[in-house]
């Protein structure tokens, strides 16, 4: 099965990105047979989880700016990602 993490958090200079680190990487640890993409806003934050063969990235290049709801933006990119093949 394929899963796909959307990772936007880890942008924001708060604990809860690390937090959000922490949670995601317990499964990959212990998840062999399933395979994960983790959709980040940047793509510097690709690689974070590299060390995990059953890992992609993929940086989306998300504008959360203008008054936008976050979460309405991440709509977009993730479903041309998904048309795309990406996903």
């Amino acid at each position: 099965m394929k899963i796909a993490v959307m990772m936007r958090v880890t942008d924001q200079d708060t604990g809860l990105g690390f937090f959000t680190d922490v949670l995601v990487r317990t499964p990959l640890q212990m998840d062999r047979m399933n395979s994960y993409l983790l959709l980040y806003k940047e793509p510097k934050h690709c690689g974070r989880f590299a060390n995990f063969a059953n890992v992609n990235c993929l940086a989306l290049g998300i504008y959360l700016g203008g008054g936008c709801p976050s979460v309405a933006s991440d709509c977009t990119p993730t479903n041309w990602a998904i048309r795309l093949g990406d996903i």
